[in-house]
């Protein structure tokens, strides 16, 4: 590995465009230290598009660097003192409402993310790894990888995403201490027909959130694909994904659990959740689907309530 060495920037609020993150390197924000995102598209050169995704996520094409850039590259830390980065994502908002934005991100694995705060028009964070056909071909997964004690609020999508662009495959999530609010989901799973590859041996524990309006979310129907030439016959393998802990308050609607005919999602085992504030009759919607729960509220589905169906772990959870 190369590279290394630790960047240390101190209070004030720093303009900046892209730059490269190496191996073995530290990026250190002291307290009062903001790193922003320039406004300037010119400091946001295109770049290929990622070998798992085969083209641009949003439109065909390459895809605009990111604020913070790393290819390749292990054992990277970025902490600090409270400090706070910006990308300051509303041009990039004003860009794709002119259809102009072609951006996209993909496999990582040995991830750890934890003690932040953040605030999205999208996922708080998205864990993905490869896109149909491209992501199966590249075949680079995601996995072990920790979100704990991550907070925050988006308006529009879920504390942690895990898809719709799985096809390399994802396991080994541990998920902690996650608390969301004013938010679509807390914790949503996304995949369909076509994506081929898993998620399995996911562990969602200690969750709280507040007006939320879908706690739990995990679902078929992210129908896009890059191209006309996926396979329609590749289905997702959906497993071994526990739930525990986890509180709601003025939450709007009961989860939603929804596999797909012919690849049921098997294996989610649900303990201690209590979800408040659901109008009557507060009913779960779940279809090709299997579990069980155990004190859970509202009343899931009767498919849950049998119980004994594929909640032993077949891997194990990262910590």
């Amino acid at each position: 590995m190369g590279g290394g060495g630790r960047l240390v920037v101190p209070k004030g609020r720093w303009v900046t465009g892209s730059f490269n993150l190496t191996s073995n390197f530290t990026l250190y924000l002291e307290e009062g230290a903001v790193i922003l995102g320039s406004q300037d598209p010119k400091e946001w050169p295109l770049i290929e598009p990622l070998p798992s995704y085969g083209r641009g996520r949003e439109r065909p094409g390459g895809r605009h660097i990111s604020l913070l850039h790393a290819n390749g590259v292990e054992n990277v830390v970025i902490t600090g003192q409270n400090g706070s980065i910006d990308g300051r994502g509303g041009m990039w908002w004003e860009l794709w409402w002119n259809r102009t934005l072609e951006h996209t991100r993909d496999s990582s694995t040995n991830i750890c993310i934890e003690d932040c705060y953040i605030e999205s028009g999208d996922d708080l964070v998205a864990v993905k790894s490869g896109w149909d056909q491209f992501g199966t071909s590249v075949a680079r997964p995601s996995s072990n990888i920790v979100i704990r004690r991550l907070s925050g609020t988006t308006p529009t999508c879920s504390g942690v995403g895990i898809g719709s662009e799985m096809s390399g495959g994802v396991s080994d999530v541990l998920v902690e201490d996650l608390h969301v609010r004013d938010s679509a989901a807390a914790v949503r799973i996304k995949t369909d027909r076509g994506r081929g590859g898993y998620i399995t041996n996911i562990t969602i524990r200690g969750v709280a959130m507040e007006r939320v309006r879908v706690p739990i979310r995990f679902s078929r129907g992210a129908n896009d694909h890059p191209d006309e030439a996926y396979d329609r016959s590749a289905l997702p393998r959906v497993a071994c994904i526990e739930i525990s802990n986890v509180v709601g308050v003025g939450i709007e609607k009961a989860p939603v659990l929804e596999g797909l005919e012919g690849a049921r999602f098997e294996g989610i085992c649900m303990r201690n959740v209590s979800l408040r504030g659901i109008p009557p009759p507060a009913e779960w919607r779940c279809e090709y689907v299997a579990g069980e729960a155990v004190d859970v509220f509202p009343t899931p589905c009767e498919v849950f309530r049998r119980g004994g169906s594929g909640c032993a772990r077949g891997g194990r959870t990262p910590g």
